[in-house]
Formats: C-alpha cells, structure tokens, sequence
C-alpha cells in the first residue's frame, strides 16, 4: 500500500479550508454586508438573525475560526518555505503566486483588525456590533483606506485561490477550460468586491 506523504495530506486540508468553510463564509459575509445599502434597519435585522441562529458558537468556531487559523498557518509556511520567483521569471502565473502569499499576509491582519473592532470591541467594551458601530469605524481617519485595500487583497485571493483549486484537483486539465475557470473566478471575485466596497462607501458617507 503506498503510503500518502504527510505534506500532500496538508496541502490538500489547506486547499480545503479555502475552498468550502472560508469561501462559504466570505460569500455569506458579503451578502449580509450588502444589507448595509439597504439602511440600518434591514442590516441590524440581518446581524440579529445570524446571531441568533442554533449552535452558533460552534458554527463561528468549529466552521470558521479553527479553518481559518489552519489556512493561514499553512499559508504562513508556504511563504516561508516557498521562493518568490517573479522578478525573475516574470510571467503572469508566477507573479500571481506571489500576489497569493502578499495577500494573504494582508488578509490575515486585516482579518485580526476587523475582529478586533467588531467582535472584541464588543466583548472588551461592550460595543454593539451593528450599523451604527460599522459605521463608526469608517469615520475614523485612515481606517476606510485600509478596509477598501484590505477588502482588495481579500477578493484577488479568493479568486485566484479559488482558480487554483480547480486546476490543483484536477477540476480543469485542458487550457482552454483553465482559461475559462479564471474569468469565471475572476467574474467572482469582482461580484463580490464591488459589493464590499459599496458597503463601504455607504458606511462613510
């Protein structure tokens, strides 16, 4: 029987976690963010419903939290152990790669920042997390700057991560599927981009 390298068994959990729990949640995050231009109301509704939903504790961090912090500790290896090779070999795939660790490194931090001022505000000092709070943080001075090019990191990751899954498993072989595969991915990435970034926008105004 052959035996399964321990190494292949990692990438494959590290390429799961981004393709099912953590791109799952992205998408549902950005729905219920797009309730924001919709009006207080109708996001604070959507915010109490998803806090109200049945184990959800276990579902923010057995679903969430535990496959986030694998992703990015893989993720953190990677860029590690990895050569950046772009400068010199700068074709489009390879400088792709490199944009995959840079920002992933960018959307870990942004995502410790943003649940700290969310989910630890209110925990330390009893902030709601509602409109109003989200709204409160993009008036601070610099904050909105860095969530729109967080929230740019985020969905080139998404996408491009999302393209990988399907070659790396074997979803799409021949190039013009690739191809495909990419716009398709690409299409994603900007739907859910320009969604984030108007909910933004709207926040601070």
């Amino acid at each position: 029987m052959t035996k399964i390298p321990l190494s292949f068994i990692l990438k494959r959990l590290h390429s799961i976690t981004g393709f099912l729990p953590i791109a799952a949640f992205l998408i549902e995050h950005m729905i219920s963010n797009f309730y924001i231009l919709r009006g207080p109301e109708a996001y604070n509704a959507r915010i109490e419903l998803l806090s109200n939903l049945p184990f959800v504790t276990f579902m923010e961090i057995g679903l969430i939290a535990l496959p986030i912090l694998y992703h990015a500790g893989y993720g953190f290896y990677i860029v590690l152990t990895g050569k950046d090779n772009a400068s010199w070999y700068p074709y489009r795939q390879n400088w792709f790669y490199s944009f995959q660790r840079w920002t992933g490194i960018l959307t870990f931090v942004y995502i410790l920042f943003h649940l700290y001022q969310t989910k630890g505000s209110e925990f330390l000092y009893g902030k709601e997390v509602n409109y109003a709070r989200m709204a409160e943080i993009m008036h601070v001075p610099g904050f909105l700057w860095f969530y729109l090019i967080s929230v740019t990191a985020v969905m080139f990751h998404f996408a491009n991560g999302l393209w990988g899954v399907l070659i790396g498993w074997g979803a799409v072989t021949a190039p013009a599927g690739r191809r495909i595969a990419g716009w398709i991915c690409g299409l994603a990435g900007l739907t859910l981009y320009v969604m984030g970034v108007s909910a933004l926008l709207t926040l601070a105004k």
